[in-house]
């Protein structure tokens, strides 16, 4: 099987769902923390947090760069959204900041995944 076909059979499975929801949360959160409603960001970190606990659902894309990239993003994402749920209990400004730079190298890191992705099998994941 080629990388290309690979990665196409990883895109017929949840791998395009998981890419939307956290793509969907990070949006929510940078739009939350735009207008700094507190509760509605702390609601936005929480998804980001909740949806990257269901990567396990979704085999590794097969692909080593992407899986890379993949993983990191689903890694920051991760704490990013753990930091910032606690910045927004404790007000505890640095720990906003620290989770601010993960979930913004998160989104980084999906940007490559999907460019890598797009790439390899010229479909967008949006």
């Amino acid at each position: 099987m080629s990388p290309r076909q690979a990665v196409d059979e990883w895109l017929a499975g949840n791998g395009p769902a998981e890419i939307r929801n956290l793509k969907r949360d990070y949006e929510g959160f940078t739009s939350d923390v735009m207008w700094a409603e507190l509760s509605q960001a702390k609601d936005a970190c929480g998804y980001l947090e909740a949806d990257t606990q269901l990567d396990g659902e979704t085999p590794p894309i097969p692909d080593p760069q992407a899986q890379a990239d993949w993983a990191a993003t689903i890694s920051l994402f991760r704490q990013g959204g753990e930091d910032c749920v606690a910045s927004t209990e404790s007000l505890n400004a640095d720990q906003g900041k620290t989770a601010t730079g993960e979930l913004q190298q998160a989104d980084d890191d999906l940007t490559q995944t999907i460019a890598r992705i797009t790439a390899l099998t010229g479909v967008t994941v949006s």
